[in-house]
């Protein structure tokens, strides 16, 4: 037996399979000369999933909650990003980046029958089935698919800026730094009953660069952005 919540669990009931997935990925890399050189990379991507493995809730036969994984069916995601680079030639020592990620991440197939009312109540929905271990009783199919996919914001963004040069001829340089980083909203759970709020968050570094050592000072969070991440 396994211990599974605050009950204990038979090993035939903990298991579930492995999860696959096949990756499709077409794409760019590419330099220009944009007043200085400008990189710009880009992929198109598609992820499809079978048996996907998904850490969820459960309500036991006696009434408590416990952790398991079991499995989807199936999800997909589709995503484009792009990513690009540019050293201006006006400034010397000067880095931009940005980085920007689209995803579209949907469960295809999962149902699951469950005779909880907390896993009723939490999904909100119930299709009235037979139980096929006594088909006197009754439980709720709840179907998830369309749900979107844990921790996977529609839209993701990345953006640094960095200014390096020499400390006169002493072999070390001094560099300032910044980056923004901005992630959409996103669900906590694969049943979509919470999610995260959308947030901004932008850290500033300072630095001095030698051969075998370096000394920094940095700001992490400089706005005080609060927000759940």
């Amino acid at each position: 037996q396994l211990s599974g919540g605050g009950s204990a669990e038979t090993i035939e009931a903990a298991k579930f399979l492995p999860e696959k997935m096949t990756s499709y990925e077409i794409g760019t890399k590419t330099t220009w000369e944009a007043a200085g050189v400008f990189q710009v990379n880009s992929a198109l991507f598609f992820q499809d999933y079978t048996d996907k493995q998904i850490s969820t809730q459960q309500q036991d036969a006696s009434g408590q909650l416990k952790p398991v994984i079991t499995n989807a069916g199936g999800a997909e995601v589709w995503g484009f990003e792009i990513d690009g680079t540019w050293l201006p030639e006006f400034i010397d020592g000067l880095t931009v980046q940005v980085s920007y990620t689209f995803l579209q991440a949907k469960y295809t197939k999962w149902n699951v029958d469950v005779t909880s009312e907390y896993n009723t109540l939490r999904s909100q929905q119930c299709q009235v089935v037979v139980d096929p271990s006594d088909p006197a009783k009754r439980q709720c199919n709840l179907n998830f698919a369309g749900n979107q996919l844990e921790r996977s914001p529609e839209n993701a963004l990345v953006t640094q800026l960095n200014y390096t040069r020499s400390l006169g001829n002493t072999g070390m340089e001094w560099f300032v730094e910044g980056n923004t980083s901005f992630q959409d909203e996103r669900y906590l759970d694969p049943e979509n009953t919470l999610t995260f709020d959308p947030y901004w968050l932008t850290d500033v570094r300072l630095g001095l660069v030698a051969d075998r050592w370096d000394a920094l000072l940095y700001v992490d969070n400089v706005f005080d952005d609060d927000t759940i991440k």
